[in-house]
């Protein structure tokens, strides 16, 4: 016997399910989306009044994932029409290259000898390509205006591309220049430019700007923008198809919100980081949509921030945990024990008593040592800095939000080392730059009261780990960041984690094991 089913209705997209027209958390660059938080609306007021003051280079670096390209196609579309703009994406290019692209951006074609521009018209030389701009730029004179290169992800310029940048700053009358550039860039841009062979343009940077991590406040403003932007563009979109008569609209309302305990979830597990958010927020979505919910709470964005991470992190939490259930009687003995004897030999040498060290520090012990290593923990010989001996104290309420140093310690396992530094909050950034092979760099911060630079050892002769030291970097905004060298004894390799207000810097010698 036959039986006849109905076929089901097609489920609706994800964009229709919230009235949605299009998805609010999608890696595009839609300026629509654009939200300016503290410090993406400084870096552009810097960057347009350098511009306004013909000051020649300026420089806006950002980690991954703060908004550079974003920033750049913001910056293009508010010079608009007062200047000509050239915006460079792709930075891997020659010098030749970088002239050609800013000439065709500026409207200018430049062929090799008489006749049209072409396929066969053949490439310019680079004398050609500098009389067409000087021809370009003198144009601009009557009207006092100058061209502007926005090089994008500018950390991977060539040195040769960078000393002609250099040369194109020298394009100007007696009064102002023809020519400014603006270099965009990852933080290592200005490591970059700190060599001694860049000292030229290096010295003729008139301004330097910074794209931070959102905070906790920014990272709920962003998501509500972004929400109310999108639900603002479909109902743009269903009145424009109602004024034209292409379509029957039915304009669904759109109830979509992230609850309160959500945002909260997304600024922890993004750390403020808007790439990060986003994806976090649209795997959000698409779990909300799976479940026919219009309300986003905590569970399903822990859930998409699980997803994010990949199997592998879920395999590696269950041994850990598996593994501390079983050593966690050994480790209240032998780790903290041993740990508490260091301090008491540091207090009758005349030093403060300390606290008992946090339990993370025994989570890491579990987690990567080996259990012949299990609870070996010892403290460095400046056990001073245990006691806030590196910081001052907060001076108001705004001060007080932002994490302080409270001190450093050492886990130990086997050839492999964590150095572990404990804030009194939770870190908003926390980036490792590894400097050479036996030297490493983090920075931590932002954070409140001045930092007084420190050098100090191991109490005992430590694997891998031969000196640390600790100073203070003042942002242009006036942030201040905390900056850890780790100094190895032999070449090793790092990475850097963080478990709630203690940030571990997890070190192995190359070639050793975990």
């Amino acid at each position: 016997m036959l039986h006849l089913f109905p076929r089901p209705l097609p489920a609706p997209r994800l964009e229709e399910h919230y009235g949605l027209a299009q998805r609010p958390f999608a890696s595009t660059l839609d300026q629509h989306f654009v939200f300016r938080s503290a410090t993406y609306a400084a870096a552009l007021d810097d960057v347009r009044h350098a511009l306004d003051r013909r000051d020649g280079l300026v420089v806006v670096t950002g980690e991954t994932g703060t908004g550079k390209t974003m920033f750049c196609r913001t910056l293009v579309d508010e010079l608009g029409a007062a200047a000509p703009v050239s915006l460079v994406l792709d930075p891997c290019v020659t010098a030749e290259d970088l002239l050609r692209h800013a000439l065709a951006d500026f409207g200018v074609c430049v062929s090799r000898g008489p006749g049209p521009c072409g396929p066969g018209a053949g490439q310019p030389s680079r004398h050609q390509l500098m009389r067409a701009l000087q021809r370009c730029l003198a144009t601009l004179v009557p009207d006092g205006a100058c061209a502007v290169i926005i090089v994008d992800e500018a950390q991977h310029l060539d040195p040769t591309v960078l000393d002609q940048l250099c040369l194109l700053l020298n394009l100007e009358t007696n009064e102002s220049k023809l020519l400014q550039v603006v270099l965009v860039g990852h933080t290592s841009l200005i490591d970059m430019l700190d060599r001694p062979a860049c000292a030229q343009l290096r010295q003729r940077i008139a301004r330097h700007s910074t794209l931070a991590p959102l905070t906790a406040g920014e990272v709920r403003d962003y998501v509500r923008h972004r929400l109310t932007t999108a639900q603002r563009l479909a109902l743009a979109a269903d009145l424009d198809a109602l004024r034209t008569g292409e379509a029957a609209v039915e304009m669904v309302p759109c109830t979509l919100a992230f609850t309160p305990a959500a945002l909260r979830a997304v600024a922890r597990h993004s750390r403020g980081v808007p790439r990060i958010v986003n994806r976090l927020c649209d795997q959000a979505l698409e779990m909300g949509y799976v479940r026919r919910t219009q309300t986003i709470g905590r569970p399903i964005v822990r859930r998409a921030a699980s997803r994010l991470a990949g199997p592998a992190r879920a395999v590696a939490r269950g041994r850990v945990l598996a593994r501390a259930a079983a050593v966690v009687a050994g480790l209240a003995v032998g780790g903290i024990g041993a740990a508490a004897g260091a301090w008491q030999a540091g207090a009758a040498q005349g030093r403060p008593a300390l606290p008992a060290p946090p339990p993370v520090f025994a989570a890491a012990a579990v987690s990567n040592a080996r259990p012949d290593d299990l609870g070996r923990v010892e403290v460095f010989d400046r056990v001073d800095i245990w006691n806030g001996a590196l910081t001052n104290e907060p001076q108001d309420a705004a001060a007080a939000a932002e994490p302080r140093l409270l001190g450093v310690a050492l886990v130990r396992s086997g050839d492999s080392v964590s150095v572990a530094i404990e804030m009194s909050a939770e870190p908003r950034r926390a980036v490792l730059r590894p400097l050479s092979d036996r030297m490493f760099e983090v920075e931590l911060g932002p954070v409140a009261g001045p930092v007084r630079s420190e050098a100090f050892a191991p109490a005992s002769e430590a694997p891998l780990v031969s000196q640390l030291s600790i100073r203070e970097q003042r942002m242009p905004n006036d942030d201040r960041f905390l900056r850890a060298r780790i100094v190895l004894r032999a070449p090793g390799r790092g990475d850097v984690r963080v478990a709630g207000r203690v940030v571990y810097v997890d070190l192995e010698p190359v070639g050793g094991s975990r």
